[in-house]
């Protein structure tokens, strides 16, 4: 039993950073047998694995089709940044100013962006710190199209770290900007992430 606790937790582990890295990309179907023999398993732990990433919304279950790599619909992109944005503004509620990583504006930006909001949020626990991680997983591929849809976004980047420097109630009005904006370009910002998802020549 406990080996087949861990070689579904490693076949788990293998298709989320898979998904998450853009390996398998959006709307890719996910044959049970041809993963199973590409992770050196059986098909068992490959559907437990499935099974639970469908939980968290990042494979989709289709009936009659099977399971696919999941990709949001505008409206449900918009739904996901809106919630984000609760979320930030519920864990940021007891925000003390605290000076920044160095050089976190000169990081790429997703990585900086990430930055920001892990010193944001830090020492959040509990059903707020995993209701973040799994709507910063979903948003995996949206954060890595928003530079090329969204203008100025070094300095909407630079807006938010410099609201997290002066006070609560000026982080708190940029985060209500930041994910603003990106709820009103939902759907550009689904339509970019669906091209960066298409196969590349020669695939």
């Amino acid at each position: 039993m406990a080996g087949e606790t861990g070689v579904t937790e490693r076949v788990y582990a293998t298709l989320r950073e898979a998904i998450l890295s853009g390996s398998l990309r959006a709307r890719e179907h996910l044959d049970i047998e041809t993963l199973a023999a590409r992770l050196q398993a059986s098909a068992t732990p490959v559907r437990h694995a499935l099974a639970v990433l469908t939980v968290e919304r990042l494979v989709k279950l289709t009936p009659g089709k099977g399971y696919s790599v999941a990709f949001w619909s505008e409206r449900e992109l918009s739904v996901l940044y809106l919630w984000r944005g609760q979320l930030a503004a519920l864990a940021s509620a007891a925000y003390e100013v605290r000076p920044l990583p160095s050089n976190l504006n000169k990081r790429p930006y997703v990585e900086a962006l990430a930055g920001v909001f892990t010193h944001i949020e830090e020492g959040r626990h509990g059903e707020l710190a995993r209701a973040i991680a799994a709507a910063d997983a979903r948003l995996t591929l949206a954060r890595a199209a928003e530079p090329e849809v969204l203008e100025r976004i070094s300095a909407h980047l630079n807006d938010l770290i410099g609201a997290s420097q002066q006070s609560r109630a000026k982080l708190q009005a940029a985060l209500r900007r930041h994910f603003k904006m990106r709820v009103r370009e939902a759907g550009r910002i689904r339509a970019r992430a669906g091209l960066a998802a298409l196969p590349r020549n020669g695939e």
